[in-house]
């Protein structure tokens, strides 16, 4: 399946809608559609892994958030600690906040 940049725009703009109204598993169905179409975007892995955990699916939104380990994202490292701590692997979501703390502290 192939999108023009009018489809993909109208996608992300639904699957944004049915995450802020609390459709959470619409959403992750769409953002893991356009992850799958645009797989360098870090904003649509973002999304995909906040609709993952709105659908109390932890080790999916660990696993989407894998790729991003090494990003200066502060909000990766928080989603990914929020899903490591709600799979319950405390320490590994300790490190997740702190690296979250840091790259906060780290930009202007």
């Amino acid at each position: 399946m192939t999108f023009d940049l009018s489809q993909a725009q109208a996608v992300i703009v639904l699957a944004w809608r049915h995450l802020s109204c609390g459709r959470p598993q619409e959403a992750s169905i769409l953002f893991d559609l356009l992850v799958k179409l645009m797989p360098a975007s870090s904003e649509l892995r973002l999304a995909l892994a906040s609709a993952q955990l709105g659908c109390g699916r932890p080790a999916d939104a660990a696993a989407t958030l894998s790729v991003l380990e090494s990003s200066h994202d502060p909000v990766a490292h928080f989603l990914r600690g929020r899903a490591l701590a709600r799979m319950g692997h405390m320490d590994d979501a300790r490190m997740a906040f702190n690296k979250y703390r840091e790259c906060r502290k780290a930009l202007p």
